[in-house]
């Protein structure tokens, strides 16, 4: 069970996806788990030093918000820090496309059937919920390019708000109506370059990674797939049998009612609004980073 939490929350034991300030505890979080201390400014500046002095990385002046997810995400380990802004800019260089902001017409198609959604409110641990209904993905449409080109927008864009640079992301997959041609999309380098993105290259904390409606695509892929991830990470992906199970992790008012949940499609039309005023914001998108939202 993971329904406890030491996140400030409502009536109904949650906070809401978007915030404008950080809850004095979510402080007290980033304090004991992420480190962070009086002392930021100077790993800060220790890390532009080792920035400037850096054969990849030199000449970028990085938005300061931008190096502190980093510093975040790695317990303010700067060595650590430094090596994922590398793989980070490393990545642009190599697959510019992926940096890019979606067409609007093209967003707005993916978002119309819910394929990917943003949950209105957060688990009880402050995380933020992203849901991916992996059968609905058109290929025709969305091709693995610009499923990268999405995933990119969305996670950047995810990661300006410290409340998800502290708490972190739990990603539901629903993989119901998974067919052979989604499986053709599935070639090691494809789950390799998903896997480089949002554990090697974006400071993402990935608190949880849920599989639900298993189909003998996921059964095919995993394998290849978990021999690409870290032992911790493995160790955070939970399949599910059925809706129920993931009460375990999440309660009814932070689903949507296919999950018998609680959230209906109205509900789900916040998140689903943030995705395209950020996709528009992303086409400004430098490689020094943008400042946070608040």
């Amino acid at each position: 069970m993971e329904l406890s939490s030491n996140v400030s929350t409502d009536s109904e034991g949650v906070l809401p996806f978007e915030m404008d300030h950080l809850p004095d505890l979510v402080l007290k979080k980033c304090e004991e788990e992420l480190n962070e201390t009086s002392e930021k400014k100077t790993k800060v500046l220790a890390l532009r030093y080792m920035i400037e002095d850096d054969d990849i990385v030199s000449g970028i002046n990085f938005e300061e918000d931008f190096l502190v997810q980093y510093l975040r995400h790695s317990k303010y380990d700067v060595n650590k820090a430094l090596k994922h802004i590398r793989n980070y800019v490393n990545l642009r260089k190599k697959r510019s496309y992926m940096f890019e902001s979606l067409p609007d017409n093209l967003l707005s198609e993916q978002l119309s059937n819910n394929f990917l959604s943003i949950m209105p409110k957060r688990s009880p641990d402050g995380c933020v919920i992203v849901l991916l209904q992996v059968g609905k993905w058109n290929l025709k449409q969305l091709s693995f390019d610009k499923f990268m080109q999405l995933n990119m927008m969305l996670y950047t864009q995810l990661l300006r708000d410290e409340m998800n640079q502290i708490n972190g992301i739990r990603a539901i997959y629903d993989c119901k109506g998974t067919s052979f041609a989604f499986l053709q999309l599935c070639k090691p380098q494809n789950l390799y370059i998903y896997n480089h993105l949002l554990v090697n290259c974006l400071p993402t904390r990935v608190k949880g990674l849920h599989i639900i409606n298993e189909s003998f695509v996921v059964r095919l892929v995993w394998p290849v797939m978990k021999q690409l991830m870290s032992e911790k990470l493995r160790n955070r992906v939970h399949f599910h049998s059925n809706s129920g199970d993931l009460f375990e992790y999440f309660p009814p008012h932070v689903l949507p009612t296919q999950y018998n949940g609680e959230l209906s499609d109205t509900h789900l039309e916040e998140g689903l609004s943030w995705i395209r005023k950020v996709n528009n914001e992303h086409k400004d998108n430098p490689v020094e980073g943008q400042p946070n939202f608040y």
